[in-house]
């Protein structure tokens, strides 16, 4: 598990890619790095915004979702078996 700095510095720096990028496209059409700038940070915007609210729609859609503890998210007896580790019977132990 990764701590939530990582984490963030992870999400900025895919943002700014993800600038960096509209920005290299944006241009050659605007003929302005100003305007591709501008179209860059405001689709990068807009984007954060409705993934926000497509999150927040989607959590309240209960369809494929399991219940915490059900059956067909635990391990199976056999797999827990199998993962514990195999112990040889001590011949010397008295």
């Amino acid at each position: 598990m990764e701590t939530m700095v990582r984490t963030l510095v992870k999400a900025a720096t895919w943002q700014g890619l993800g600038i960096l990028t509209m920005t290299a496209l944006s241009y050659p059409q605007t003929g302005s790095l100003t305007g591709a700038l501008s179209i860059a940070v405001s689709a990068s915007a807009s984007g954060f915004v409705f993934y926000l609210i497509h999150e927040k729609i989607w959590n309240r859609v209960r369809w494929g979702r399991r219940p915490a503890g059900s059956l067909s998210t635990a391990p199976s007896a056999a797999v827990s078996a199998a993962r514990q580790p195999v112990l040889k019977e001590d011949r010397f132990a008295g």
